[in-house]
């Protein structure tokens, strides 16, 4: 193999592994991924602004009562939601056990609110590229179902349901900021990305390498 050859094939051979190794550069510039309790934050006030914009209207200046379906920690966290945009919006919000939340108590309703969809999990942990860093997809989702009761005679005001979700991405070395809380449900399970996933693409490379090289020692040879 002349030296023009050899010189031929390492330069073939280069560009071929800057093809399959360069990252992009726009990944390294992504704006940094929420956490997961800022999502679900932010997905379920989504959900409650829009519940509350519907049957807001009805109580006129009244008091209410929130009324969860479970005492779990997510119910504990919606009840906050709740409190927040009802608090911005000036309705006010009488406790469960403090005077006038009662039935006897006029003008005051109960908004009673189950958690139909609550959930975040990670689908999938891979490598966008031969040699680049690990990611995680992740998808979240939160569903409401609500009804607005009078505290007077017991009657429902209203029904309604809401949802928003969102699936995104997030390099794995953040994992540790992306989980960040005290709930239990911002720490989602992380898949395993199979070695099979990285291998494959490396034996593909390492064949597509040696035709070239084979390829430019056989024109030497002619």
């Amino acid at each position: 193999m002349n030296s023009r050859s050899h010189r031929s094939a390492q330069a073939a051979l280069i560009a071929l592994v800057g093809l399959v190794a360069v990252v992009p550069a726009s990944s390294f510039a992504e704006e940094p991924a929420l956490s997961n309790l800022d999502l679900m934050t932010a997905l379920s006030r989504q959900v409650v602004d829009r519940l509350i914009d519907k049957f807001g209207g009805e109580v006129k200046g009244g008091a209410i009562r929130l009324s969860p379906l479970a005492n779990s920690e997510e119910y504990l966290f919606l009840e906050n939601v709740f409190s927040r945009a009802l608090d911005e919006r000036n309705i006010r919000v009488v406790e469960r056990t403090a005077p006038g939340a009662g039935a006897d108590s006029v003008g005051a309703f109960a908004i009673e609110f189950q958690a139909m969809l609550f959930d975040l999990h990670y689908p999938k942990a891979y490598r966008a590229y031969l040699f680049g860093g690990k990611r995680v997809k992740r998808e979240a989702r939160v569903r409401i179902f609500a009804k607005l009761v009078s505290l007077r005679d017991g009657s429902v005001v209203w029904i309604g349901e809401e949802q928003a979700e969102r699936a995104d991405q997030f390099s794995y070395g953040d994992i540790g900021r992306v989980q960040e809380g005290s709930f239990e449900f911002v720490k989602a399970e992380v898949p395993r990305s199979g070695w099979g996933k990285v291998l494959e693409p490396v034996f593909v490379s390492a064949i597509v390498v040696g035709m070239i090289y084979l390829f430019f020692s056989n024109q030497s040879d002619s």
